[in-house]
């Protein structure tokens, strides 16, 4: 084999070789999210929470207020995106009110349906996403994670044998 190829062959070998050692990056460091707290207000004469849907991090909290709305609402739990009812298994606020102070933290990873009792028939509802921010992503769940070094490869091989001095055959 001519030197230049071998050389290009070898760096391949040795690129492909450091690829498939590395750890893949995690989402983020553990431990080092915070919690935070996300509101969820009603306002005047409104049928609607805002936001509706939120997405958050495991550990967080999502405060629910309102204060001397024209209609009283509450906030309930609720099984599906379609319920219209509280599943009698988790948090509620209370009775409907026209203020309301309420406070649920999300320790479960998990997507949580909500509604306001008197209003769900209308529409009155939302959803709350919760991830993990300390679960980390894998090499398999990472798409590219080894078509990149193979990339980088190919083109440090090619930079290589086109650097090469090329020797011209005698006829």
């Amino acid at each position: 084999m001519k030197k230049p190829i071998l050389t290009a062959l070898v760096l391949c070998a040795l690129l492909l070789t450091v690829a498939s050692l590395a750890t893949p990056a995690t989402a983020q460091e553990e431990g080092t999210t915070q919690p935070t707290t996300h509101e969820v207000t009603v306002t005047g004469t409104d049928s609607v929470f805002t936001p509706a849907d939120l997405s958050i991090n495991k550990g967080d909290t999502v405060y629910f207020h309102w204060s001397n709305t024209d209609m009283e609402h509450n906030v309930a739990q609720s099984s599906s995106a379609e319920a219209n009812e509280y599943d009698g298994q988790g948090w509620r606020s209370g009775d409907a009110s026209a203020t309301v102070d309420f406070n649920v933290t999300f320790d479960n990873v998990g997507t949580f349906f909500y509604i306001c009792e008197p209003h769900a028939g209308l529409g009155m509802k939302g959803s709350i996403k919760v991830f993990d921010p300390d679960a980390s992503t894998s090499a398999e769940s990472t798409p590219g994670f080894t078509f990149l070094p193979v990339i980088a490869a190919a083109v440090a091989a090619g930079i290589v044998a086109s650097r090469a001095p090329r020797r011209q055959d005698d006829e």
